[in-house]
């Protein structure tokens, strides 16, 4: 079973909402139980409550996030190593989110989470203004959100989470020479952005969890 949280009250989560579906329907498709906590139903009340009672194998949080909490729709704080904790016993723990993998991901594998992936620092999604309406289409988010989304896609296929990590990092590393390949002025942000996802994403744990 997966839990998968998608906020979409901005327009940064805007893109992580929609940028989730390709990988719910793969999910879908491999005969996994979802449990799709979309919009208004990404609040604490209800992740509590699912993670508690259904106990799921991966739990996967799009949304903003600080060293020591992440949160759902209307920055609602799903979790808090400061406040209102509970324990998590779910095989892996994926969090795209800012900053949470320092503090809160410490604390989920020491208290139960088999292995967390996620983000050190701030995670940096560049956009294209002509996609702006249309996320799902954007290719230049694509360079980040395709390697974040590789993460589950390839613990869905049964890799380990070290593996999966290893496998989004090196999409960003093609993206990135592919990026760095290109001489067009305006591709200069986007692979130091790149670079700077790569060195902040990493994985705490046990890294032969599988989900």
């Amino acid at each position: 079973m997966i839990l998968v949280t998608r906020p979409n009250d901005d327009n940064g989560l805007n893109y992580l909402y929609y940028w989730s579906r390709e990988v719910i329907d793969v999910a879908k498709k491999k005969s996994f139980q979802i449990i799709d906590l979309a919009e208004k139903k990404a609040n604490r009340k209800n992740f509590k409550s699912y993670i508690e009672r259904e106990k799921p194998g991966l739990i996967w949080v799009n949304g903003h996030g600080d060293y020591g909490l992440v949160t759902g729709h209307d920055k609602e704080v799903l979790l808090d190593i400061s406040s209102n904790w509970f324990r998590i016993d779910s095989r892996v723990f994926v969090a795209r989110s800012c900053r949470c993998g320092s503090e809160l991901g410490k604390r989920l594998v020491t208290e139960g989470v088999g292995a967390f992936i996620g983000y050190v620092d701030d995670y940096i999604i560049k956009t294209s203004r002509f996609y702006f309406t249309r996320s799902w289409m954007d290719p230049v988010a694509a360079l980040f959100l395709g390697p974040s989304n590789q993460i589950v896609l390839s613990l869905l296929k049964g890799h380990t989470a070290e593996e999966s990590n290893t496998k989004s990092k090196e999409l960003l590393l093609k993206n990135l020479k592919r990026v760095l390949a290109n001489d067009a002025n305006d591709q200069s942000d986007v692979g130091r952005w790149l670079w700077h996802d790569y060195k902040c994403q990493v994985i705490l744990g046990n890294s032969g969890s599988r989900i």
